[in-house]
């Protein structure tokens, strides 16, 4: 059973067509669900934004929110964390290097996956 003192504040950072936003929530139990109100449908999803919780995490997405997370996450962390799941899709021990990619000012520094077994 969760203590009665455990409170866990996480970010979610949520994408769509219409724009990026951070959603900010709060774990009290071992097992909750959270709904977020969306303008259409998710481009990425992203739970602990910038990597502050030790954890394993299981959440599955498709390649295609993965390839956004790649080009458009708000640091770097998320970027890596995308190469190394789509790496994971294809089968890869992933190899990152690092590109610059110029979409709007400043360029924005991207992980890419470049090889693997």
């Amino acid at each position: 059973m969760t203590p009665f003192v455990f409170r866990l504040p996480v970010e979610v950072e949520l994408a769509t067509a219409a724009g990026e936003r951070t959603e900010r929530i709060e774990i009290t139990q071992r097992s909750q669900r959270f709904v977020f109100k969306l303008d259409g449908k998710p481009l990425m999803i992203r739970f602990d934004k910038g990597a502050r919780i030790l954890k394993k995490l299981d959440f599955p997405q498709p390649a295609s929110m993965l390839k956004y997370q790649l080009t458009h996450s708000s640091d770097s962390i998320g970027r890596i964390e995308a190469a190394e799941a789509l790496a994971g899709l294809a089968g890869r021990t992933p190899f990152i290097e690092y590109a610059w990619l110029s979409q709007g000012s400043p360029p924005r520094q991207v992980g890419v996956i470049s090889g693997g077994n």
